[in-house]
């Protein structure tokens, strides 16, 4: 299963910067005790993967899910999310808290963003494999864009290094790229 749509993602960015002009500064402002909950799906690419037979990890998922995020000062946001994957023969669920920092002193509606967040995964089987707990650590950069006051679009892309804690304990990276809806209140 490979998730890769570049003209989906490239329309995504043409509008985004179609839109540039038509905001002020004011709309894509993150004030202290700012939330902002996010929906979000995307592929996944496990490039380095643990490959036992009925023990192996999948080597690419569809992932959907939620974030939260809660504004400290403006720039500096913890975050939270929830995100179940969806593989041949796994449901992968994760778990993350962390935090984000948003470049908005630019004073533009298009604001990017560094992150890094911990990770719980349970990887749950629907066919003979065993399960899967993870432990790692996940560092995304991304952009948002407002399109109104409160409503933004986002692109994000991370890389996730973990550790398989069962069935067997091994190293494990991915990469992911996501699209985001996300709503200020």
């Amino acid at each position: 299963m490979r998730f890769y749509c570049p003209k989906l993602l490239f329309f995504i960015f043409c509008m985004a910067i179609g839109f540039l002009p038509a905001l002020n500064a004011d709309a894509y402002t993150l004030k202290t005790g700012d939330q902002m909950l996010r929906a979000f799906m995307g592929g996944s690419t496990n490039f380095m993967r643990y490959e036992v037979v009925t023990k192996d990890t999948p080597p690419s998922a569809f992932l959907t899910g939620l974030n939260y995020e809660y504004a400290l000062d403006g720039p500096w946001n913890v975050v939270g999310s929830f995100a179940p994957g969806f593989a041949d023969g796994f449901i992968d669920a994760r778990i993350g808290g962390g935090g984000k920092y948003r470049f908005n002193q630019l004073e533009m509606p298009l604001v990017p963003y560094g992150e890094a967040q911990m990770v719980l995964a349970l990887g749950i089987p629907t066919r003979y494999q065993q399960e899967h707990i993870n432990l790692g650590l996940r560092t995304a950069a991304g952009v948002d864009y407002f399109v109104m006051r409160q409503l933004s679009v986002g692109l994000e892309l991370g890389w996730e290094v973990s550790g398989l804690l069962t069935p067997e304990i091994a190293a494990e990276m991915s990469a992911e790229g996501l699209l985001f809806l996300g709503w200020k209140f």
